[in-house]
């Protein structure tokens, strides 16, 4: 997929350089970081403030968006101002996502103060919105806090984050599944942890609350399980069937 000219094109690719350069030493109040994924190309992506390194959180761990791109893009075009007037601007957005349809969104990640400090910036955002959708096929969206630190989802996000498949005996995980098939979901984590200890249950039973989440968490990563994120993670959370099309891992 990743091969495709729609994907090379729009910063997707497996050989993607970013368009904009992040300086690892930024002066005034960008503090640049690195975001390991496994949803980039190269592994990782280039974050140039803390805002976008918590706002990475959420299309990470979103089992939707297959592929990340750091400053993926480059465009340009012009702004009308409030006097009427014209300016050119070119824009290269933070991050771009694609899901396994071909879906893409690119993503900026501007503080609220910024936000209003900024005459122009709803009229910028509006240009870009139309310029992408119009020209590209693409869709534009601004994060900032209100968005990202949503609590209590932005902490289960994170701890959604710790827990991939990967780190987990595959017999756990085994056993995790076979006791989600033997409850009705939606279902609750505690059910699935007694269920995981009933006799019968294939490969090792799990037993603990910890490891059972571990799975269960591991699963909606990759989009085999949805649970709720409404509510603080506990025993009581309700896990459901996945209402969407599992398209990545």
């Amino acid at each position: 997929m990743f091969t495709s000219a729609r994907c090379i094109r729009y910063g997707f690719g497996d050989d993607h350089r970013p368009r904009r350069e992040i300086a690892p030493r930024a002066r005034h109040s960008a503090m640049p970081g690195i975001f390991s994924t496994r949803k980039a190309a190269r592994g990782w992506l280039r974050t140039s403030s803390p805002l976008m390194m918590d706002g990475l959180v959420h299309p990470e761990t979103d089992p939707r968006w297959i592929r990340l791109a750091d400053y993926p893009f480059r465009v340009g075009g012009w702004l009308r101002r409030r006097d009427g007037s014209h300016a050119p601007f070119r824009h290269v957005p933070d991050v771009g996502v694609i899901d396994g349809n071909g879906a893409i969104v690119y993503i900026d990640y501007v503080p609220v103060a910024i936000q209003r400090e900024r005459a122009d910036f709803d009229a910028r955002v509006e240009a870009l919105r139309e310029l992408y959708r119009e020209d590209h096929g693409i869709s534009y969206v601004v994060h900032d806090e209100r968005h990202i630190y949503a609590e209590p989802r932005f902490s289960n996000l994170r701890i959604m984050r710790g827990n991939r498949l990967d780190d987990v005996d595959p017999n756990v995980t085994t056993a995790v599944r076979v006791a989600v098939l033997q409850v009705f979901l939606p279902a609750t984590i505690e059910a699935i942890v007694q269920a995981s200890r009933r006799p019968g249950a294939d490969g090792e039973s799990p037993g603990a609350m910890g490891r059972v989440l571990s799975v269960i968490l591991g699963l909606a990563l990759i989009g085999e399980l949805e649970i709720d994120l409404t509510q603080p993670l506990s025993g009581r959370t309700k896990v459901f069937e996945c209402r969407t099309a599992k398209i990545g891992g």
